[in-house]
């Protein structure tokens, strides 16, 4: 069953490099919910194997498989900002995510660090404005834009 695999996958997950091959291949299961959690295990593996398969899962059918595998490129932000052309493809699919669901100041953020990690400051700045709007209580974040503005004039 799916919830059997996908929760099997999410154990792997305590393995990072030795059970590389294993997510590969769940990454690439017919549930999109076993590819999600596959990629999501993928995280903490490097190597060109997993950044081929994140830069696939980007067009994955399924929107919340492509969705994740945008936040994993994302996380810890040294895959991004070693893979230029990764967070470039990533880039429209959080597009696409911030114009699906408005109103999470946690999607508007991912963008913004996306986009300022791709060297995009405007588009950066935009995006946190949101997150401020959306979330008034958030501190660091408001700091950031009032750095980013004063950068920018």
């Amino acid at each position: 069953p799916r919830l059997v695999r996908a929760s099997a996958v999410r154990l792997l997950e305590r393995f990072p490099g030795r059970a590389q091959e294993a997510l590969l291949a769940a990454s690439r299961d017919a549930d999109s919910l076993v590819r999600r959690h596959a990629l999501h295990a993928l995280a903490a593996d490097r190597g060109a194997a997993v950044d081929a398969r994140l830069r696939e899962a980007l067009d994955d059918p399924s929107r919340a498989v492509r969705v994740n595998a945008a936040r994993v490129i994302l996380r810890r932000w040294t895959r991004a900002r070693e893979s230029p052309g990764l967070l470039a493809a990533a880039l429209p699919v959080l597009e696409e995510d911030v114009r699906e669901i408005p109103d999470d100041p946690t999607r508007w953020f991912l963008l913004g660090a996306a986009r300022g990690l791709a060297g995009d400051d405007r588009g950066a700045l935009a995006a946190y404005e949101r997150v401020v709007g959306l979330d008034p209580t958030a501190r660091a974040v408001r700091e950031h834009v009032l750095r980013l503005r004063a950068r920018l004039r």
